[in-house]
């Protein structure tokens, strides 16, 4: 049955989108008297009728709504055609307002078609406070990266994507680009869209390891995809876990893009774990394989993260030269996102020397990129970043306000890494303005932060400032213990320079530890 009530032919593909259907039904269960934002990009209307036939079986309550040509506010329409309280909501038809014109390169849209967007774009509020429950669009492809470049603000509710692309019984169809290697986007949901993109893929990858259909190179999407999220709200067990299966699965493929992929978000956990020397092994597997490729862009990623390696370990030359190795790549393929961080990479390393004009300079051309592309984790990582800077200028007021945008934007993602980044650094404004409470307060949430996230470099970084925080009161016992346990993680880790100045701080103390009995 379509949307309007016609019935509809029975559709011979409907039994190869089990795993996507099933997500469907997880989102509709997980969302259920929540707002969630979806879309389904299904090209074909009569596989679409058939597929709403299944799910008017198997779901009840679903509203659906049809636009037509002829209407410029897509919100207006939904709201004047749905009822008051939907359970939810499947939106179809956007397509017809939406032309692209072909002799016009990249498929800028038409004026018509631009105002509709803009309208879409401004609506952004108007859809939570109107629906408790999913909304789904069902469109075409085109109309939904006309979507994503045209109405930005509306697109950052989306949480979730499905594709219903017919690829008949082999399963051979592939997933929807804006999520498939795009982490840009998915970075931006906020924490509780992370939670549902989650439940997501999970359904899918329970379905595919059921059916034990390791052969389809969507899979090896959505398991990094998972892990790129695992990651970013803080287990990284099973993030291990998901980038391990997406190696394991490029390794029978002989897909080697993928596995220098897989190697590198490998790379990226050691890394954070504090396990430098795993991490320099992943991340110089996968710049060995991407140079075999010639892969310009995955060389570019390698470079900037075996830059990072170095930085954590104090050698400053040597991370100047990775990142920028990597910036010459992303200058010359215009990869906006990879120049952001290049350039945040180097104003880090301008910041650690004392170069803090040159730092502010790098930080804010960062910001800037970041702030066009609409990438929030991005800008909360450089208004962190020059939060550092003015409160090594003594502008602690500034730096402050910096630090909490940085915050706020984190706490929205759900993103821990990034907030235990933030409550040091305001602990450590706290303690500059002699509110030593304050910054204990503000060092023991990003301590409690790294424990949970076995960030090794954050402990023993919060350790040294709860030292600091002691000694500032006189008491050098509390700082002794600090500090010791501060040192010992950076020698686990592989920072000797940071051993070297913590154990400077151990010998300057004026009350020396008890001698051994």
């Amino acid at each position: 049955m379509s949307a309007d009530g016609q019935s509809g032919p029975t559709f011979p593909g409907v039994t190869a989108y089990e795993a996507e259907l099933s997500a469907l039904g997880g989102i509709l269960q997980a969302a259920r008297g929540t707002f969630s934002l979806s879309l389904a990009v299904c090209n074909d209307r009569p596989l679409r009728d058939a597929l709403f036939d299944t799910l008017r079986r198997q779901h009840a309550g679903i509203e659906y709504v049809e636009l037509t040509s002829g209407f410029d506010d897509v919100y207006a329409a939904v709201d004047r055609a749905a009822a008051p309280d939907p359970a939810a909501v499947f939106v179809t038809g956007i397509e017809s307002g939406l032309r692209s014109d072909p002799e016009v390169a990249d498929g800028v849209p038409d004026e018509s078609s631009r105002r509709i967007l803009l309208r879409l774009n401004g609506s952004r509020e108007l859809w939570k406070e109107r629906f408790n429950g999913p909304v789904v669009f069902w469109l075409p492809l085109y109309a939904g990266t006309l979507l994503m470049r045209f109405a930005p603000d509306w697109w950052s509710w989306v949480s979730h994507h499905l594709e219903f692309t017919y690829h008949g019984a082999d399963l051979a169809g592939q997933p929807m680009p804006q999520f498939a290697g795009d982490l840009l986007l998915v970075g931006n949901l906020d924490a509780q869209r992370k939670q549902f993109r989650l439940a997501e893929l999970r359904e899918r990858l329970r379905e595919f390891e059921d059916q034990a259909a390791f052969s389809r190179e969507d899979a090896t999407v959505w398991y990094n995809e998972a892990g790129y999220l695992y990651w970013q709200t803080g287990d990284l067990d099973q993030a291990e876990r998901m980038h391990r299966k997406a190696l394991e699965i490029n390794e029978k493929l002989g897909r080697l893009e993928g596995m220098a992929a897989a190697c590198g978000n490998l790379g990226l956990i050691h890394q954070t774990r504090g396990d430098l020397d795993q991490a320099e092994r992943m991340h110089r597997k996968s710049l060995a394989i991407n140079e075999k490729l010639g892969h310009l862009e995955g060389m570019a990623i390698q470079y900037g993260n075996l830059g990072l390696i170095h930085q954590t370990r104090g050698e400053l030359d040597e991370a100047e030269r990775m990142h920028r190795k990597a910036l010459a790549i992303d200058e010359k393929l215009g990869r906006l996102e990879g120049m952001a961080t290049d350039y945040g990479n180097l104003g880090l390393i301008h910041e650690t020397r004392g170069e803090l004009d040159d730092a502010e300079r790098m930080h804010r051309k960062a910001l800037e990129i970041d702030e066009k592309l609409g990438y929030r984790e991005g800008m909360a990582r450089h208004f962190g970043n020059l939060g550092l800077v003015h409160g090594k200028r003594g502008d602690l007021d500034e730096a402050e306000r910096m630090l909490h945008k940085a915050l706020e934007i984190d706490e929205k993602l759900g993103r821990l890494e990034g907030m235990a980044h933030e409550y040091g650094n305001l602990g450590a404004i706290h303690q500059a303005r002699g509110e030593l409470d304050d910054a204990e307060r503000m060092h023991r949430k990003g301590l409690a932060i790294n424990q949970k996230l076995g960030r090794l470099e954050g402990i023993a970084i919060n350790y040294d400032n709860l030292g600091s925080v002691y000694k500032g009161r006189g008491d050098a016992s509390a700082a002794r213990e600090f500090w010791t346990k501060s040192r010992d993680l950076y020698a686990r880790i592989g920072m000797p320079h940071m051993v070297e100045c913590v154990q400077g701080l151990l010998d300057a103390l004026d009350d020396p530890p008890a001698a051994s009995e």
